[in-house]
């Protein structure tokens, strides 16, 4: 596992959390809103869904989880303190989605990332429908972000 990846994809996440002082919530963020701040730490949560999901091509799934992440704020659902956790969950999830022969299924990542099942679907066909299905990234973007995490 490349932990120096997952935590500069960390420290990416933590810095864009910080950066959205968002007070008014959109309504597509209720989608992935928490009731509360949730108790493990972003950071402890990430380290969760690596050990027990994911193990190869990590770096590959970072830059495509922030790839998604950044498509996401285009359309004004943001990384907060409230939205983090979710947000994190089902980016990795469509990202591995891209490169695994046979992916996990949604219930597992359920699952691993502590929400229903129901949830995690809505919120999959939520980011699908904001980015029309497509979430191809081009090497230019790969490269882009890239540079502005390592």
């Amino acid at each position: 596992m490349s932990i120096t990846s997952i935590m500069m994809y960390y420290k990416y996440l933590d810095f864009s959390i910080k950066s959205n002082n968002i007070e008014s919530v959109n309504y597509y963020n209720n989608f992935f809103k928490s009731q509360k701040i949730p108790r493990i730490s972003l950071r402890n949560y990430i380290l969760r869904l690596f050990n027990n999901l994911y193990k190869q091509n990590i770096d590959i799934i970072v830059l495509h989880s922030i790839s998604i992440l950044n498509c996401m704020k285009k359309n004004k659902i943001y990384l907060t303190q409230y939205t983090s956790h979710r947000l994190v969950l089902i980016s990795l999830m469509l990202a591995t989605k891209i490169y695994e022969d046979v992916p996990k299924l949604n219930s597992v990542w359920a699952v691993y990332g502590g929400v229903t099942l129901h949830d995690i679907n809505i919120m999959e066909e939520c980011i699908l429908f904001h980015l029309k299905c497509n979430l191809f990234i081009s090497k230019e973007q790969l490269l882009y972000i890239h540079k502005s995490i390592y």
